[in-house]
């Protein structure tokens, strides 16, 4: 499935568990109210939905070969995987759960650190596709700040006060510094990955009651 296409599925099926009533627009700008991870559940639910139909689908599946668990792994009906998916709620960027840029991307460059060790024409059943990386976080300032209470261990308020004018594009750039910190880590100079990682965003729209699921950008 193209990623755009993916995307637009995706958000079709939001938009009709918004309207049947399994979600609430405000859960997707609210630490306080994903925190039990009820959203995160549905939402792996819905994804998993709108690929079934395409994808022969793992969730919250370990993969032998980084020993990581994720969240959804897709395979086609031939065996080869096409994408292993992982979702970040609003909560996943709480204190106490730590912030998961850190685990995502060190599970990404550990992939590739076994997977290096392996022939270039690696079998497709262990060679994904795509990493893709869906996140929850406004593109706006924060309006409402009792809804982001617990905020990301970011040291001093300037800091702080930068997430909370863009969530998302503060996330997104750590997760771009650590993903060049993380790559200059693990592997030489001239290294390059053999897949994408990409950055997707689930969000409420602007004075509105619907969800927009957009690819945001590869790092």
């Amino acid at each position: 499935m193209e990623i755009k296409r993916f995307f637009g599925a995706v958000q079709s099926e939001l938009n009709s568990a918004l309207s049947d009533g399994w979600l609430e627009v405000t859960d997707f700008d609210d630490q306080v109210a994903s925190y039990h991870s009820k959203l995160h559940a549905r939402v792996i639910g819905l994804l998993a939905q709108v690929l079934q139909d395409v994808f022969d689908l793992r969730v919250e599946h370990e993969r032998r070969l980084n020993g990581a668990q994720h969240d959804l792994i897709a395979y086609s009906k031939k065996g080869e995987c096409k994408a292993l998916i992982e979702y970040e709620s609003p909560n996943s960027y709480l204190p106490v759960s730590g912030v998961h840029v850190g685990k995502d991307i060190e599970n990404y460059f550990r992939f590739h650190q076994k997977l290096d060790k392996m022939p270039v024409g690696a079998s497709p059943e262990v060679m994904p596709k795509r990493w893709i990386v869906i996140t929850s976080l406004p593109t706006g300032p924060v309006t409402k700040r009792s809804r982001w209470k617990y905020l990301p261990e970011l040291g001093d308020q300037r800091e702080q006060d930068a997430f909370l004018r863009e969530p998302l594009a503060y996330m997104y750039r750590r997760y771009r510094e650590f993903f060049d910190k993380s790559k200059t880590a693990f592997f030489p100079a001239g290294f390059t990955p053999r897949m994408p990682l990409l950055v997707g965003n689930i969000r409420r729209a602007e004075k509105s009651k619907r969800l927009l699921a957009t690819w945001e950008r590869s790092l």
